[in-house]
């Protein structure tokens, strides 16, 4: 993947970009289309079925580890 592409975070009402916060991470949302659309329904993104697999997404570091430590913790509480 090259880093040098414009990213913009796909979170609902983030503004963040990599040109108004070039140092923050922004991790890549897979293009499988079951693990996209789990990624993108954590987001609470409407438009779920309506995106394609093929374009880039990415979640900025603010909402990555929310999301999914969130996720991780239901789980966690549903396997015992």
């Amino acid at each position: 993947m090259n880093s040098s592409y414009y990213k913009y975070c796909i979170v609902p009402q983030c503004k963040s970009t990599t040109i108004e916060t070039p140092n923050k991470l922004f991790i890549y949302v897979p293009n499988n289309e079951q693990i996209r659309k789990k990624w993108l329904k954590l987001a609470r993104r409407v438009d779920v079925h309506s995106l394609s697999t093929n374009s880039r997404m990415y979640f900025c570091a603010d909402h990555f580890d929310k999301y999914f430590e969130k996720k991780s913790k239901k789980d966690d509480s549903m396997g015992e």
